[in-house]
């Protein structure tokens, strides 16, 4: 969904050696997006339409979705101990999509 590539760009890795490494935020920040917002995130819509077992909410990964992706991937990479603050920014990209479930 997010190229390794545009990754690595982003945290300014020139080599190979941690490529697992940043693949594994790729995913991480993914997982991450769809535990906040509550929605099922796809690549494109023909990917969404193939999914018969889509839920009802979803969402088509985009610019803003993307940008708190590399965010937040960069945080991982950055920080590898848990204790460093999360960047609002990535939460302030992602409000838009998040499910409100009433109460």
């Amino acid at each position: 969904m997010i190229p390794l590539s545009l990754a690595k760009v982003h945290c300014r890795v020139l080599h190979d050696r941690e490529d697992e490494l940043i693949q594994n935020n790729i995913d991480s920040a993914i997982s991450a997006f769809e535990d906040y917002t509550g929605r099922k995130l796809y690549a494109d819509q023909a990917e969404l339409d193939q999914d018969q077992d889509a839920p009802e909410y979803t969402a088509i990964i985009d610019s803003k979705i993307t940008a708190g992706a590399l965010l937040m991937v960069g945080y991982l990479y950055t920080n590898r101990d848990m204790n460093a603050q999360m960047p609002q920014a990535i939460y302030n990209l992602w409000q838009p999509y998040k499910v409100f479930f009433g109460g």
